[in-house]
């Protein structure tokens, strides 16, 4: 894989952290945390920045909501100055990233998606006769915690020396998930 260096400075680009903010804005505008935000835009970009670069940033704790639909199920979610970072360090990575992905991964990437994936499993399914159906159980969270590991994680994103952007992708702290969020999260399979 070729390496990408300089990957932090590009995240913490004012121009990067504002395009951020627009697209965590997106359809989210009616909302009070984005009205507050948006209030006072360039000032809690500037702090927002700061914190980055000297390190001192640190996620809030999640909100948790359940949803019904079609079954039972806790979010959590990132208040909307999270989201704003999320979006900017994705904005940047995501190209790294995408250069190395396998085809036949749908979930979260531009071109692809839920239709594409259908249509390449009907593809497949008229060239084999079987096929494994199946679900993991809390595959983000093994997911995190392989890549948890300083080792792996640099060998994905260059050098030790982009050790800011790789801490950036680190799984959250266990004092960012409040306690409701931490409850919802151990009793859903």
């Amino acid at each position: 894989m070729r390496r990408a260096d300089g990957l932090f400075e590009h995240i913490v680009a004012f121009g990067n952290l504002l395009a951020a903010e627009r697209l965590a804005a997106r359809g989210k505008r009616d909302r009070e945390a984005v009205a507050r935000f948006e209030l006072h835009l360039e000032r809690e970009l500037i702090q927002l920045q700061q914190e980055l670069i000297e390190d001192r940033y640190r996620p809030a704790a999640f909100y948790t909501f359940e949803v019904r639909d079609p079954k039972p199920r806790a979010i959590c979610a990132a208040p909307f100055r999270d989201r704003v970072v999320h979006h900017a360090v994705c904005d940047v990575l995501e190209p790294v990233l995408e250069r190395s992905a396998i085809f036949d991964s749908y979930a979260c990437r531009v071109g692809k998606g839920t239709h594409a994936a259908i249509a390449r499993a009907q593809q497949l399914a008229r060239r084999h006769a079987f096929f494994l159906k199946c679900d993991v159980r809390r595959a983000g969270e093994l997911c995190w915690r392989r890549l948890s590991r300083r080792r792996q994680r640099t060998k994905a994103f260059g050098r030790a020396s982009a050790r800011k952007s790789v801490e950036l992708l680190s799984p959250a702290k266990p004092d960012s998930l409040n306690a409701s969020a931490r409850r919802a999260y151990r009793s859903f399979p």
